[in-house]
């Protein structure tokens, strides 16, 4: 038997292979124990929820730009969402027919390619703070979003999940 080699052929009957079974419930016991106590820890409603600041939104569409067509009904399904908190840009490596920030072909950030290096390009640029918030997506996505984007946005602001810092 391949546990003898801990023990020899002396040890107590009740060693074997049972008693993990009449041991094992004991393993779920700690979190079981912290799970009660978080589950009756008087908590008051400061400590539930602190609303997040934000000065604006900014609903970032990253493209290559080839696709002219697919960027425009892009922007035709979301320009209903701008509003003077909420910003909708395009960032594109080729320019569109309608505005949009152009990366230019220079701009080689150290560990970013593609759509995240169009994304380092905007936040450089913009010069970005904590309390810009940031959504970012790819067009054909947010072709078929809009209306989850907008319903989201009436949430968190309605909710005052978020509240708007006025400059």
């Amino acid at each position: 038997m391949w546990m003898g080699l801990w023990w020899d052929d002396a040890s107590p009957m009740w060693w074997d292979y049972s008693v993990i079974y009449k041991i094992a419930w004991l393993f779920p016991m700690p979190m079981a124990v912290f799970a009660f106590l978080g589950l009756i820890w008087p908590v008051t409603k400061k400590e539930l929820f602190t609303p997040r600041l934000y000065k604006r939104f900014y609903i970032l569409v990253v493209t290559k730009g080839t696709n002219v067509e697919a960027a425009r009904r892009s922007f035709n399904a979301m320009k209903h969402l701008q509003t003077d908190l909420v910003k909708l840009i395009f960032i594109t490596d080729n320019p569109l027919p309608f505005p949009c920030v152009v990366v230019p072909e220079d701009f080689v950030p150290d560990h970013a390619r593609y759509k995240a290096r169009a994304l380092e390009y905007f936040r450089l640029k913009m010069k970005l703070g904590q309390q810009d918030w940031r959504i970012a997506s790819s067009p054909m996505v947010t072709v078929r979003l809009s209306h989850n984007l907008q319903d989201s946005l009436d949430f968190f602001i309605n909710a005052n999940i978020i509240k708007c810092i006025t400059r």
